[in-house]
Formats: structure tokens, C-alpha cells, sequence
């Protein structure tokens, strides 16, 4: 698959909504159905915590949920993140009908803006072993997950989710040029095993919101919505 972006394209990473207190991506939102963009880009960990196959999950971010489903006009694409997925459970159940769902294992997503080719993904990619058994261990426990949420009757995940919400969202400083440097290099050898040449990376995960060319590949690990409670432009990001 090669996403086309459009001209209109918003980019939102990182508001890690959740219904009592960092509710400003509703607001948003609601802002851009005024004059919806054709295109929304989502990069993932735009919940808190959102496992679409749990109802309780489900129950928790239902306004975020159907406000995005609301957008009939836009074609939205939603990268996984690691505090969001098995979001194809919520399109079963009739949400998200606008909405493409692209899983951690089928990132990054290459994409065609301006004639130039880009790696999209949420950003959890490349980060060790250990990183990367606890994301696949997480995912393939769906499950069991669905099965402690119905025996619980929803219990034991209103006591997980407290414990995500008062989790402290950060903004780390990075070496930029170095992270940057690692990273192209990274997603560069997925570009060779796939066959394709790409003339950029833009991310999320990170928080940094900062954009380097580095030998002619563009990296842009964008900001966090939780922080600046605002979209992307594409012609701002891509430029």
C-alpha cells in the first residue's frame, strides 16, 4: 500500500486523550468538522489507553470514538501506537467506517506526497528486543485481556486505566542530530529489504517536534498533541 497524501492533510500524534482530564483533542476535533480537511493522519497513542477489543475500553473512549466516525467525508488513517490497537475490533462493531487501520507489524506505511515518497509510522519501531517482545507480547494477549474485562465486569481495567491517566506524559530532550541519524538509518534498511526509495521519515512516539535532512532524507519526529493541543499541516510538516 502507498497512502496518496492530500494538499489538506492534518497530522495529529500523541494526544493520549483520556475522558477526565486531557480532553482537548475533542475540542479539536470539533473545530475541523466546521470545514473538515479531506484527509486526517493519525499517529498513533491518541488515547491513553484505548484496546478496541475490550468493552470497557470501548465505554471509556466512546465520544473520542464517535466524534472521529462522525467524519464522513475524510478519509482518516490510524497508525497504531502502543497505547492504542486492535482498533479493527471497533470497525467490526460499526465505528470507524471512514477509517483506515494500519497495525504496528504493517508499519512503517510508505506514502506519496508532492511526488516524493515518505515512511509514516507512530515511531515504537527499532527500539531493542525487549521493547519489542513487550509489544508483541502485549498485542498477542487480546485474548486473555477480553477475558480478565468480562470476568471483571470491567474492574480490573477502570483500575489499570487510573494508573495510565496519572501516568506522567513527557517531553524528553534528545541529542537530535545523533537520534535523527539513528533513526533515518533504521527505517533506510526497511526501505532496502522492501525494494522502495523513500525521500523521508515523519514519526511520533518521541514528543519532540522537531524536523533535520540528514544526506537528503527529511526526518521529522513531530510534537505531541498532548502539548500543543493542535494538528499538523502537511505543507507545514513536508516543506
Amino acid at each position: 500500500m502507498c497512502l496518496k497524501l492530500n494538499p489538506d492533510a492534518i497530522f495529529i500524534a500523541d494526544s493520549h486523550y483520556n475522558r477526565q482530564s486531557s480532553r482537548d483533542l475533542i475540542g479539536y476535533l470539533h473545530l475541523l468538522s466546521d470545514n473538515p480537511p479531506s484527509q486526517i493522519v493519525l499517529f498513533g497513542d491518541i488515547a491513553q489507553v484505548l484496546v478496541g477489543n475490550l468493552k470497557s475500553s470501548l465505554e471509556a473512549n466512546l465520544e473520542l470514538i464517535e466524534l472521529l466516525s462522525s467524519f464522513k467525508n475524510t478519509q482518516i488513517i490510524w497508525l497504531e501506537g502502543n497505547h492504542d490497537f486492535a482498533l479493527q475490533s471497533l470497525q467490526k462493531k460499526g465505528f470507524l467506517s471512514n477509517t483506515t487501520i494500519i497495525p504496528r507489524d504493517s508499519q512503517p506505511l510508505l506514502a506519496e506526497y508532492a511526488g516524493k515518497h515518505y515512511f509514516l509510522a507512530h515511531g515504537d519501531l527499532f527500539l531493542g528486543i525487549r521493547y519489542e517482545l513487550y509489544a508483541k507480547t502485549l498485542r498477542g494477549a487480546r485474548g486473555i485481556l477480553w477475558l480478565v474485562d468480562w470476568l471483571s465486569s470491567g474492574e480490573i481495567y477502570e483500575e489499570f486505566e487510573e494508573k495510565l491517566y496519572a501516568k506522567t506524559i513527557r517531553q524528553d530532550d534528545f541529542h537530535f542530530f545523533e537520534f535523527s541519524a539513528n533513526r533515518i538509518g533504521a527505517y533506510l534498511k526497511i526501505a532496502s529489504k522492501r525494494g522502495v526509495k523513500i525521500n523521508g521519515i515523519i514519526e511520533g512516539h518521541f514528543h519532540i517536534g522537531k524536523k533535520i535532512e540528514i544526506k537528503g532524507i527529511k526526518y521529522v519526529s513531530l510534537p505531541a498533541f498532548y502539548f500543543t493541543s493542535r494538528g499538523n499541516e502537511i505543507a507545514k510538516i513536508i516543506k
